[in-house]
């Protein structure tokens, strides 16, 4: 049964899970509105207008939902919060990407991992054993390993 930290979570993952790319493209756009509307008014040295801080910050609110409880949305009002929330939609396209390459599934008998791997368009080749970056793995395997860790050993194959 599940707990209730764990239907949080699971509830938010799945709310994220159907974002979709345009959503996350107009909460960039909003966001930019937002850091010109700063940078004005530091420019001017004035204060930014309040109401379109808050009108654009409750439109980004609703296109990205965000688990606030029963507290206030905060305002989006500097230039920090607003880098961090591009963080953010970078993080959230990063995963709508990876999402996407993952549920598509090839019919074929190929392993999944190496569907995966293909998916990603990338060459991936094992290393010769008698080349430099491949000696350099196996000490890596073989020496770091914690003093906790010493009941088994490991061989790069």
């Amino acid at each position: 049964m599940l707990g209730c930290v764990d239907l949080v979570r699971a509830s938010t993952i799945c709310m994220l899970s159907r974002l979709s790319r345009k959503q996350i493209q107009s909460a960039y756009s909003v966001l930019s509105r937002l850091n010109m509307q700063i940078v004005e008014a530091l420019t001017k040295s004035t204060q930014p207008n309040m109401t379109q801080l808050l009108d654009a910050s409750t439109e980004f609110y609703s296109l990205i939902p965000h688990d606030f409880g029963i507290r206030q949305p905060p305002l989006i009002d500097t230039e920090d919060k607003i880098k961090a929330k591009i963080e953010m939609l970078d993080s959230l396209l990063d995963i709508e990407l990876a999402y996407n390459l993952m549920k598509t599934t090839g019919t074929s008998g190929e392993d999944p991992v190496d569907q995966h791997y293909a998916k990603l368009k990338s060459n991936i080749q094992p290393l010769p054993k008698d080349c430099d970056e491949y000696r350099r793995l196996c000490d890596y395997v073989t020496k770091t390993h914690a003093p906790t860790h010493s009941q088994y050993s490991l061989q790069v194959e």
